[in-house]
């Protein structure tokens, strides 16, 4: 799509992938409910990347949970949903991104993604990303996690010294000396 919000794409425009039936990644816009479903029930299962870009108006993100094979989801600003698919289907999806989901602030169900490996949260326009706790984090097999939303209103970072995270990527913007101090002595 053109449009600089994200535009709106219909089923014809969505069947044109059929024209592209090797491709491996995809990015997409547009997407109201119905035509992410159908994208992603008749299309989704081509590809091991995913960028959803500016799909604002898709309130259930449950359909993903049919993709067994793809990799790496990116979904970029969304409005409307506001709470994360169960992803204990998703078998190989090692990398995640969201950014800019006003209405996300539970990170419940990340734990059921069994690879997932690389976690980003994060703001890029709308510095309106608040989540409840990272403590769901702790129970996965994350060994990367971005965090570069507006805040965590529990404020406790120190949860993810118990998980399996390797790199914490946090902007050290957001903390006093001494609580970054403390932070960094957990890890």
């Amino acid at each position: 799509q053109k449009e600089v919000g994200g535009g709106i794409i219909t089923i014809e425009q969505i069947d044109k992938i059929r024209e592209f039936s090797d491709a491996k990644s995809i990015i997409i816009s547009g997407l109201k409910q119905d035509t992410f479903e159908y994208f992603v029930n008749t299309y989704g299962r081509q590809f091991q990347a995913i960028t959803f870009w500016k799909n604002k108006a898709v309130s259930d993100l449950s359909a993903l949970s049919s993709l067994e094979d793809v990799e790496y989801i990116s979904y970029f600003f969304n409005q409307k949903a506001s709470k994360l698919w169960d992803m204990s289907n998703n078998k190989k999806l090692v990398g995640l991104s969201i950014s800019d989901f006003s209405k996300l602030h539970s990170l419940d169900g990340i734990e059921k993604a069994c690879n997932l490996e690389s976690f980003y949260v994060h703001n890029r326009v709308e510095a309106r990303m608040e989540i409840e706790s990272l403590k769901p984090i702790v129970n996965t097999g994350i060994k990367y996690f971005y965090w570069g939303g507006r805040r965590v209103l529990d404020n406790d970072f120190g949860c993810l010294a118990n998980s399996k995270i390797e790199e914490l990527d946090i902007s050290p913007m957001q903390f006093t000396m001494l609580e970054l101090a403390q932070l960094l002595a957990l890890f």
